[in-house]
């Protein structure tokens, strides 16, 4: 058994279950909770649990089968879940658009870091 075929094999995005629970759940909430009317901090508390969701399931599928991607998107949620906070709280405000920008610069980078490391380098770290 090759060392790639091993790490596929442990590699959580390969479970539709468990994917879906902890990429396509989180992103679902944020979507649906963008769209109705919220309190800020309310929408923090949703966002914020979402993201955190999906960096621990990153975190850990980077551990289990070394997703080179999950490397990425990991810290990246982790950082976007503390700016909602700081959004969230209006500890920093972002504007009348802030809710909005968070969610297009957290598609675009959960996106551009999802594709691009693995087109550069393949897609487990483990196995280079």
């Amino acid at each position: 058994m090759s060392e790639e075929y091993a790490a596929a094999h442990r590699d959580w995005l390969h479970d539709k279950f468990v994917s879906s629970l902890l990429w396509g759940l989180p992103p679902l909430v944020m979507a649906v909770t963008a769209f109705i009317e919220l309190e800020s901090p309310l929408r923090a508390v949703a966002w914020t649990g979402s993201l955190l969701v999906m960096s621990g399931g990153c975190f850990a599928n980077a551990a289990r089968c070394g997703r080179r991607h999950c490397y990425f998107t990991g810290p990246f949620f982790f950082l976007m879940a503390a700016i909602v906070v700081i959004h969230g709280l209006e500890v920093v405000s972002f504007g009348t658009g802030g809710w909005r920008w968070i969610g297009i610069a957290t598609i675009v980078g959960a996106l551009s870091l999802t594709y691009v490391p693995e087109r550069i380098s393949g897609k487990y770290a483990k196995c280079t």
